[in-house]
């Protein structure tokens, strides 16, 4: 991993959860101390829509106003006008409704990249007596991630949150204390990485990462969680660092076509040769 790894953030988005509700409705968040467009569109598991937060929300009164001086008129108060102004601290932020659906996850990212471990070409092969047999294309896996994680709060020793965090992902992979839980599919997921400022970050492959630039990366659903043995725990017995690598599988649902009796009329059947 490259020196200035550290503060990568690993984000997992429920994007479809049958134990959630969703709403496409427009809905408002309070800004965080320090706390850009572009951070807050990273830590929702959408850094492709920081552009839309910022057009719902520019010319707006959300930044620091600056100090004034005895002898000067009040100034005029600074408008948002960039994703990467800082933001007054407990502003008030629009966020689109599609930010809104399941939960979020950020955690840190662990000592090793994310690897693909499938999705690439498959074949048969047809043996040919005597002679070297054909190998034959049968299409492609779906894309699997492993990608390691590191939960950390040693500093803080804040070991609820850690295990709380926890729970959030094992509800993603379809497990753990709640309504629901190991009763049909898990909920459907998407992944990004992104620095300390936001930024999107090739940490997990580009072509993996919904983006700016790709806006249509693959949807996925957690397939394990291999959790590291030798966790740190506080007196308590919480765990305040806690390794993990979870595999994430891409999500291909099957896709019908309809069609009416009437459609199906309107269509001309098909010209067969009388040789």
């Amino acid at each position: 991993m490259p020196a200035n790894w550290i503060g990568q953030q690993i984000t997992f988005a429920a994007e479809m959860d049958p134990d959630s509700t969703y709403s496409s409705k427009a809905f408002w968040i309070r800004a965080g101390r320090g706390d850009t467009v572009k951070k807050i569109a990273a830590r929702y598991g959408h850094p492709e829509l920081a552009d839309d937060v910022l057009k719902r929300n520019k010319g707006r009164d959300l930044l620091t106003h600056p100090k004034r001086h005895p002898h000067q008129s009040t100034p005029p108060s600074p408008r948002l006008r960039s994703v990467m102004q800082t933001l007054r601290t407990n502003a008030s932020v629009q966020l689109p409704g599609t930010m809104q659906a399941g939960e979020v996850l950020s955690v840190t990212a662990g000592d090793s990249a994310p690897t693909v471990t499938a999705g690439y070409a498959k074949y048969d092969i047809v043996d040919r007596s005597g002679r070297v047999g054909i190998n034959r294309f049968l299409g492609y896996d779906p894309i699997a991630l492993d990608i390691p994680v590191q939960f950390e709060d040693f500093v803080n020793n804040r070991g609820g949150v850690i295990e709380e965090n926890i729970k959030t992902l094992e509800r993603f992979a379809g497990r753990g204390d709640y309504p629901g839980a190991t009763v049909g599919p898990p909920a459907v997921i998407r992944v990004s990485a992104t620095d300390r400022h936001g930024n999107v970050v090739p940490l997990v492959p580009a072509n993996y990462q919904w983006t700016e630039q790709h806006q249509s990366g693959p949807l996925f659903r957690i397939s394990n969680i291999a959790w590291d043995t030798s966790p740190l725990r506080n007196r308590r017995g919480l765990r305040i660092r806690q390794a993990a690598t979870v595999t994430v599988t891409q999500y291909t649902p099957i896709r019908f076509v309809e069609r009416s009796v009437s459609k199906r009329a309107q269509t001309p059947p098909s010209k067969t040769s009388s040789k």
